[in-house]
């Protein structure tokens, strides 16, 4: 049974995505494993991630195929489908690389569609990536702002610094990361699925190395990234900095069991 948010259970699939994090006895191709999910939570760095994932010409086109609203439309495919069958059936269209192998990239909120359309079924085999954000006060504070200024992504220009800090918008920004995070987990565990795991901050301090690691998972030895198809960023600037300094002194004041346990957060 899957937890939805909100309440409620939905029964999941019986056969699961794939199990294991390894991939013994593939033959190097990548075809005896269908694709892979990258399971995480927005501002992740799951955009640029997956985009340096694509690049290789060999993992597939990991993109948000899934999530509702303008956001996919806007920044991956303007004919996207509206309904989640007919998502499906688009996903399974476009999402391979030339080597067959599809990906896709899922947000928890994403799931409980999927799980009540009864559309979990078709990611059986598939391997799992739970990509995560070490620094969450960080990670709540960067969804804070992307969804008050409406800049989303490095390639929409300049950084936007007229959204003002508002202490309630990034605890609940916070609040709703850590709850998400901790159901990916849940879901792991309840389906017995070991995902690879992966940090953001191993991503940008050694991007290769992290889409080697995904290689691995599927039966690939090697995936080597194509620069000229990553034209994606980090945004975080000095504002960041401002917002966290902020938060952590009020945040002592007004939640001091909050604050005990952001004090092992990487600095932004």
């Amino acid at each position: 049974m899957l937890a939805l948010p909100g309440g409620g259970f939905v029964q999941l699939p019986q056969e699961g995505i794939g199990k294991t994090e390894g991939a013994a006895g593939m033959t190097g191709t990548g075809q005896d494993i269908p694709g892979y999910l990258v399971c995480t939570h927005p501002r992740s760095g799951s955009s640029y991630f997956c985009q340096l994932l694509e690049s290789t010409g060999k993992l597939g086109k990991p993109l948000e195929y899934f999530t509702h609203g303008h956001m996919r439309r806007r920044f991956a495919d303007p004919a996207d489908p509206a309904s989640l069958q007919a998502q499906m059936h688009h996903f399974e269209q476009v999402a391979a690389s030339s080597n067959g192998l599809r990906a896709a990239k899922l947000f928890w909120f994403d799931m409980p569609g999927l799980a009540k359309s009864r559309l979990l079924d078709r990611f059986a085999g598939y391997r799992a990536v739970h990509l995560e954000r070490a620094d969450k006060l960080g990670q709540a504070i960067s969804i804070s702002r992307a969804l008050r200024t409406g800049q989303i992504r490095s390639d929409m220009g300049a950084a936007d610094s007229s959204a003002s800090y508002e202490y309630d918008d990034i605890r609940r920004r916070l609040e709703t990361l850590l709850t998400a995070d901790a159901s990916w987990k849940a879901f792991f565990k309840k389906q017995r699925m070991r995902p690879l795991h992966i940090l953001y901050e191993d991503v940008t301090a050694n991007p290769q190395a992290a889409v080697d690691r995904v290689a691995r998972l599927v039966g690939l030895e090697s995936a080597p990234i194509d620069k000229d198809g990553v034209t994606l960023r980090m945004q975080r600037d000095t504002l960041n900095s401002e917002w966290r300094e902020r938060f952590l002194a009020e945040v002592s004041q007004r939640n001091p069991g909050l604050a005990e346990g952001l004090k092992g957060a990487t600095a932004a």
